[in-house]
């Protein structure tokens, strides 16, 4: 309807007109950022999401509350009514087998902030967290904890299972059902349910993470590069990942995450604009080398490729870091370390036992 370019302050910014392009580019670093997304929770069907008027995520809570938003940031319900009975359920998807089994990490503090958020908004509301763990890292989440703890109208419902949940319409209101953990079955009336889905995946980070060789976590999610355990989360030098396409994390850890990201790329680019190729690399013994591929599957950078006739592996230098990996796996001992050779080695152990060490 082009109604976002008409109120636009900013001249030529939204070009309906546009098309899909493929640029390239010739950079020294690459920082992926490209974010998460939330769980759908169609998939969870019994919450009613998609079905029932009331049953909203956290970020379209947030949206209704906004002052820019639909409603102004005045909350109804869609009789129009000030929702007095609101219902908050945590982990949706989260710590759960069939979507996702990890803690998503921001829930338990968005939905804290929410009761805050309402109490300031509707005093008189009834406010029930739907809670499966708490996950409260950080002085702020403790704060917003025991304010919660010290609200009369807020209450807490420790569930077993998100498919226990059942949600029914009930006149004007929504009906909703559970089992807690010691196994009873509870329920209320509410006039708005409000979910906070697992954070997952973008929908296309295993393949991006492929594309720029880097392994995909176990969850889907693309290693960073920046955490300690750098045989856990080994990436080519010069791509690292940034903020919650590597795991969930709130604004403050994925902002912080940038700049460090920002400032380890330009410490190593300095003032050529190029990663300095470490000389401590693998290459290969081309007279030795079959081409059966062993390295290459082994390689946890993706640094060594076999030609098409799958006669003989290359390494690509700017991507081996010289972890030695390969240099192990390899059964015709065609690859060899640069400075780790067998001479060198063999030297290093002659030298020690003259010196009778």
């Amino acid at each position: 309807c082009t109604k976002c370019r008409e109120v636009c302050p900013v001249e030529g910014a939204i070009a309906f007109e546009d098309s899909v392009r493929m640029l390239e580019r010739t950079v020294g670093a690459v920082i992926v950022a490209v974010g998460a997304s939330l769980l759908d929770c169609r998939t969870l069907p019994q919450l009613g999401y998609g079905t029932l008027q009331g049953v909203v995520t956290s970020l379209e809570f947030e949206r209704l509350l906004a002052a820019d938003g639909p409603l102004g940031g005045d909350l109804r319900t869609p009789e129009g009514k000030a929702p007095s009975r609101i219902a908050l359920i945590q982990c949706t998807g989260s710590l759960d087998a069939y979507h996702a089994s990890y803690c998503s990490e921001i829930c338990c503090r968005s939905a804290l902030k929410y009761r805050a958020m309402l109490r300031e908004r509707l005093p008189d509301s009834e406010i029930v967290h739907f809670v499966k763990e708490w996950c409260l890292p950080g002085c702020q989440a403790q704060v917003l904890y025991e304010s919660a703890m010290e609200d009369r109208s807020a209450f807490f419902v420790r569930y077993a299972d998100i498919g226990s949940f059942s949600v029914q319409p009930s006149k004007s209101r929504l009906r909703l059902s559970c089992r807690d953990m010691s196994g009873s079955q509870c329920g209320n009336e509410f006039d708005m349910i409000i979910l906070c889905p697992a954070v997952v995946p973008a929908g296309d980070a295993a393949t991006l993470a492929k594309t720029l060789r880097m392994r995909p976590s176990r969850y889907g999610f693309v290693y960073s590069g920046l955490s300690g355990f750098e045989h856990e989360t080994k990436a080519p030098r010069g791509i690292l990942a940034v903020g919650s396409c590597s795991g969930p994390k709130d604004i403050r850890t994925a902002a912080t995450e940038g700049g460090a990201a920002a400032g380890r790329i330009l410490a190593e680019l300095k003032n050529t604009g190029r990663l300095e190729v470490n000389p401590t690399r693998a290459h290969i013994v081309c007279e030795r080398c079959s081409g059966c591929g062993i390295c290459a599957a082994v390689c946890p950078l993706g640094a060594i490729v076999v030609d098409k006739d799958g006669k003989r592996a290359e390494v690509i230098s700017e991507l081996c870091d010289g972890c030695g990996v390969c240099v192990a796996g390899c059964p015709a001992a065609a690859i060899v370390g640069n400075h780790f050779t067998d001479e060198q080695i063999r030297a290093e152990l002659d030298g020690l036992l003259d010196t009778g060490m």
